[in-house]
């Protein structure tokens, strides 16, 4: 669940802003928006199509070197799209952990991430997803 969309009305999205304001905005996305590369990959937004950001930062000393932002406002273009990247090292392996659906991760080379794209499956009628970039383990 991204911040943006959180109303933070009932106790258990209460619960969870210690952890996001903490763990993953200041530990994580603070790090690569002060000193990363931004690039919109998918346009800005409408309301109604996709739209996405994607930070990089892969000559970083941190362990994570990237993240992507994408939301899906409404479900005018259906549950998957395709995005590509940009700023990566086309030899280089990137690990891709998907913050709400981990079932999506993958490792795939920056080659592969740059001209075919990550495909990325959000269902339901609105959503968003944060996909974290690192080297492998």
């Amino acid at each position: 669940v991204m911040l943006s969309n959180w109303t933070g009305t009932t106790e258990e999205d209460k619960s969870y802003w210690p952890y996001w304001v903490a763990e993953v905005y200041n530990k994580k996305m603070k790090p690569l928006i002060r000193y990363g590369d931004l690039y919109h990959i998918l346009p800005r937004p409408d309301g109604v199509h996709w739209d996405g950001l994607e930070y990089i930062d892969v000559d970083s000393e941190r362990e994570i070197k990237g993240l992507v932002m994408l939301w899906k406002p409404t479900n005018t273009e259906g549950p998957e799209k395709t995005v590509k990247l940009r700023g990566l090292e086309a030899e280089t392996l990137y690990q891709l952990t998907f913050e709400d659906r981990p079932e999506q991760n993958c490792t795939k080379t920056g080659a592969e991430l740059m001209n075919n794209g990550l495909t990325v499956v959000i269902e339901g009628e609105f959503g968003s997803e944060m996909i974290w970039i690192s080297f492998p383990s």
